[in-house]
């Protein structure tokens, strides 16, 4: 999840001072985090550029077996190496959904967060104006 549920942005605050603060910093959630802004920056461009020129969506494989993780501190990797085992795609399984995402999806997943070739709602606050 990403950290904006527990720590918000403070109305005195930028967004991008807010994910440079080193006080709430947390290198754990800042994947999360990315995403987060990767969704809101897709549902924005989106509304400037029609789906009939180019559908913009924003696809995610899911979790993929890659060494993506290598860097990750020593004790997270053995648990990081059983979760992939059990829950990860391959690299090709992953592939399916970037394929569909630019070959398949049509103008319904314009703005939208696609994962499994299904779109998904995301944070709910961001449907909000």
């Amino acid at each position: 999840m990403h950290t904006l549920t527990k720590k918000p942005v403070n109305a005195s605050e930028t967004v991008f001072g807010h994910f440079d603060n080193q006080i709430t910093y947390s290198g754990l959630t800042r994947y999360s985090d990315s995403k987060l802004v990767v969704n809101a920056f897709v549902r924005t461009l989106s509304s400037h550029v029609s789906s009939s020129e180019v559908i913009v969506n924003n696809p995610c494989p899911g979790l993929v077996a890659t060494g993506f993780d290598k860097q990750l501190p020593a004790w997270l990797k053995p648990i990081m190496f059983v979760y992939r085992k059990v829950s990860a795609r391959n690299v090709e399984e992953g592939s399916r959904t970037l394929v569909y995402a630019a070959s398949v999806a049509g103008p319904e997943t314009h703005g939208k967060f696609l994962q499994h070739n299904k779109i998904f709602q995301g944070a709910p606050f961001l449907d909000q104006d």
